[in-house]
């Protein structure tokens, strides 16, 4: 079985974030600054209590 291949530059972006409530924004403005634009961007919390996540 063939896995499933995209040729057309699509990118996912994962960003890990566990208390960094002050670098996600800077994290995210980084990606939107990139001359291809990702088709997701997935930003994975693992139990954050400095308010990372409303």
């Amino acid at each position: 079985m063939k896995a499933n291949t995209y040729n057309d530059g699509s990118v996912s972006v994962i960003i890990p974030l566990y208390n960094h409530e002050r670098y996600v924004g800077h994290a995210l403005e980084s990606v939107f600054a990139q001359s291809a634009q990702p088709l997701e961007i997935i930003v994975v919390d693992d139990g954050s209590c400095d308010g990372s996540v409303p």
